[in-house]
């Protein structure tokens, strides 16, 4: 059985979400699955967000808005009409949460400046995102995943040492910022709760991109190197089976227990003995592992290697997660019934609470 979501906001909590980005949206959405009432704010003319792919088969429906927005309120409003406005700011008012996306001059531009936002929701917990921050020669800069991978160094360790650099796929850097903007808001409805006093803080995708990919940081300030592709001497291989692609992670200590799973006597060679030898024959050890991998199917394969505690992994496809006894057995995914499209599966919150019973007062406290 999967075990139970339990709601830790009320839904008296009332958030108002304005702007258009992935990572301020994703918030919204985890505050309305941790129970609050979400309104999104979005323009009269077609929201970003509802142009973002993929589409839901056989529609012209966003799956990516669908699945951010499951849950919320949706208001219409033009920023720069009487009666937009006003519409704005009465949701300011009663607001215990703001989530704003969008440069600061961005904002001033409306009219909606951090102050502003203040002087509206004099007690609400205000975070705003934005790509680049407040500050610095980027500041006012228009930017997405793809400049955020980048700047932030992730880029810099994705792919061959020899190749470009690769952006990792979908939006990973703006769905992290997501949650670190509810990271601030939840430490900010914490001092409201205790202090009775809102708070406004800011974060931003480069920012998170920078923590995301911490070691390389780590590794300069310990060791006076800069980490760049293929800096390691155990990289992982990604190498093509039967129904797609699998992944070793093996450390040297592993190397017994691959030569074991794989069976091969021609991984015995004095060429493969040490991991700097198997890096300098890299090529002839992919080949050797290809000719095993393209034997299996790549969940046969997960299960084989994981049953040696090996470190390995799947390319999993979408029809892949849905089939998953891991997802299965945590009820991760949702089955919702979507407006214009009818029922879909959407991705659950990424956590579990489960409801467990308050322990006894102890003889003296108070209950």
């Amino acid at each position: 059985m999967a075990p139970t979501m339990k709601a830790l906001l009320e839904p008296s909590i009332r958030v108002v979400e304005l702007g258009e980005s992935l990572a301020g949206s994703y918030c919204g959405r985890l505050l309305q699955q941790l129970g609050a009432g979400v309104t999104a704010v979005e323009p009269t003319r077609r929201s970003r967000l509802r142009s973002m792919p993929p589409r839901l088969p056989g529609s012209d429906v966003s799956a990516t808005y669908t699945a951010l927005t499951e849950g919320k309120r949706i208001v219409r409003a033009d920023f720069d009409q009487p009666a937009g406005r006003a519409s704005i700011e009465e949701l300011l008012a009663g607001a215990d949460v703001v989530i704003m996306s969008g440069t600061l001059r961005e904002w001033e531009e409306r009219a909606l400046s951090p102050a502003d936002v203040r002087r509206l929701a004099p007690t609400a917990v205000v975070g705003r995102v934005t790509t680049f921050g407040d500050v610095g020669p980027y500041a006012q800069w228009a930017g997405g995943e793809l400049q955020a991978q980048a700047l932030g160094g992730l880029m810099n360790m994705i792919g061959e040492p020899d190749a470009e650099p690769i952006r990792i796929g979908g939006y990973p850097a703006q769905y992290s910022t997501g949650l670190a903007l509810l990271a601030g808001i939840s430490l900010g409805l914490f001092r409201k709760d205790n202090a009775g006093r809102g708070s406004s803080f800011s974060t931003s995708v480069i920012e998170t991109v920078a923590h995301m990919e911490w070691k390389t940081a780590q590794t300069y300030a310990q060791e006076g190197k800069i980490a760049v592709r293929g800096w390691r001497q155990d990289p992982p291989l990604i190498l093509p089976c039967r129904d797609g692609f699998f992944a070793f992670f093996y450390l040297p200590h592993d190397w017994d227990v691959v030569r074991k799973v794989v069976q091969d006597p021609r991984l015995d060679d004095e060429r493969f003995s040490t991991q700097p030898l198997r890096q300098e024959n890299r090529d002839e050890l992919v080949a050797v592992l290809t000719e095993f991998t393209l034997r299996h199917n790549k969940v046969d394969l997960y299960h084989l290697t994981q049953a040696h505690r090996m470190t390995t992994g799947y390319v999993a496809s979408i029809s892949d997660l849905f089939a998953d006894r891991q997802y299965l057995s945590r009820g991760f995914f949702d089955d919702v019934e979507t407006p214009g499209f009818g029922p879909a599966k959407l991705p659950g919150a990424p956590w579990r609470w489960v409801a467990a019973p308050a322990p006894q007062p102890q003889e003296g406290q108070v209950a």
